[in-house]
């Protein structure tokens, strides 16, 4: 499920169409017809819907939560997002500054790497761009090492 929680960030950030979340969605839902959040999740057919769905399930309804599992495919994906270059250096990091905003309440946000996500965005208007980038790449590297 945390993959599915990642691709609906994504999807409510603007930072995906939303067919990663649609299509792992269904290969969840495929898997196990009888679950109601899938089903309802299915029924969901809008980003903001389907992701406050998830993020309630994982702050309210389970203790099933892997911050590690959840920190590595979330920045997998926003490391894809910034080497595609579909999305300038401004915006990845303005989107990053929406995201730490709304990470789950079980995240550390003061915690690396998510806190770098809090504060790319500064870095863009007062930083040189080449120390930007290494920021974001030492961000987005973080479960690689």
């Amino acid at each position: 499920m945390e993959k599915l929680f990642v691709y609906s960030y994504l999807w409510q950030l603007d930072l995906d169409d939303g067919k990663k979340y649609n299509d792992y969605l269904d290969i969840l839902f495929l898997n196990e017809t009888s679950n109601d959040l899938l089903l309802e999740l299915e029924i969901l057919t809008d980003s903001e819907s389907a992701f406050m769905r998830i993020k309630r399930y994982f702050e309210y309804e389970t203790n099933k939560f892997d911050t590690i599992v959840f920190g590595k495919l979330l920045f997998r994906e926003l490391s894809d997002v910034y080497y595609s270059e579909t999305t300038n250096i401004d915006l990845f990091a303005t989107k990053c500054y929406e995201l730490f905003n709304i990470l789950p309440s079980s995240i550390d946000q003061y915690e690396q790497p998510f806190n770098a996500l809090s504060y790319i965005d500064d870095m863009v208007q007062f930083n040189d761009i080449s120390e930007v980038r290494k920021e974001i790449e030492k961000m987005i590297t973080f479960y690689e090492r």
